[in-house]
């Protein structure tokens, strides 16, 4: 509902959240089936724009975790373009774009 979309949406603004998030993507992904991958995206159709790209960021890093460079660079520019601001999204759109090879990216962010 609503209000849980908002309490999801508010909780990712908060970077010690998204990091360990992001942190557990890489070093476990994300299924086809995971849950998360449906709220993200609800989170990313309903809520304003920084919330909707932290959900975009998280949904682009499981991509890029899971070699669809396709679909990382889709939720990735979705995610800047909804927040400017995001740095972590710009870094993995950089890492993208000179062709960091996932697994690198996962070793990398599974130990930050």
């Amino acid at each position: 509902d609503d209000d849980e979309l908002a309490t999801i949406g508010r909780d990712l603004l908060v970077i010690a959240v998204r990091d360990e998030i992001y942190r557990r993507l890489a070093q476990r992904g994300l299924g086809d089936r995971d849950g998360r991958r449906l709220v993200w995206w609800a989170v990313a159709r309903r809520r304003p724009a920084r919330e909707r790209s932290v959900a975009l960021l998280l949904l682009g890093a499981a991509s890029y975790f899971a070699g669809s460079g396709v679909h990382a660079w889709s939720a990735l520019s979705a995610a800047v373009d909804a927040d400017p601001g995001n740095n972590l999204a710009r870094l993995l759109l950089q890492g993208l774009h000179h062709g960091m090879a996932p697994e690198r990216l996962r070793r990398v962010a599974a130990t930050a």
